[in-house]
């Protein structure tokens, strides 16, 4: 075919889609018109059926006050569990201190004394003599510092061999120094 042919039978494909389009489209662009109606009539009963309204969700869900009352309230056979005793070991695994340089903090440590907790170098502290084994350790820098890391005893630093957990800190330019931080210990 000759190149006067294709382009005529482009241009005849492109006027027959123009053609087809307008006779197309103005009719859903007549429907529709303003946003307001596409909205209202037309997605607004999808929304509905999509998406939680409040009714549904405190239909479905309680409501924080029966929560409370289903899940909070003691039963008879719950005393024993909400009532801490010396010694009960559930409530004895937690220890948590702030250590301040290498002062641990009393009124904010328990479980975790002075003589728990032993400075061998700058920046590692060594936690021993705890009433548990730690399974857990979370410690947080008490102000902006470098890098705090915290150890169980099968991954200790050869500084506190024999002990149960250690901190390691850093100082922001990243050297080991004795950084203030809170510790957690969950057994």
């Amino acid at each position: 075919m000759s190149r006067p042919k294709n382009r005529m039978r482009l241009m005849a494909g492109v006027l027959a889609g123009i053609a087809i389009g307008t006779v197309l489209i103005v009719p859903a662009g007549a429907h529709i018109g303003r946003p307001v109606h596409l909205w209202n009539k037309h997605l607004l009963k999808l929304a509905v059926k999509s998406f939680y309204t409040k009714a549904a969700a405190d239909a479905r869900f309680l409501s924080p006050a029966a929560a409370d009352a289903q899940f909070l309230t003691p039963t008879e056979g719950d005393a024993q569990f909400l009532t801490p005793t010396e010694g009960d070991v559930r409530y004895s695994q937690v220890a948590y201190a702030e250590v301040l340089g290498t002062v641990v903090v009393a009124a904010n440590a328990k479980n975790i004394a002075q003589g728990n907790v032993s400075n061998p170098e700058p920046g590692i502290f060594c936690f021993s003599g705890l009433p548990f084994i730690p399974r857990s350790a979370v410690a947080t820098f008490m102000a902006f510092g470098g890098v705090i890391q915290t150890r169980l005893a099968d991954g200790l630093t050869s500084a506190c061999t024999g002990a149960q957990a250690e901190v390691l800190t850093t100082n922001s330019g990243g050297f080991f120094a004795n950084v203030s931080f809170m510790i957690l210990l969950h057994g």
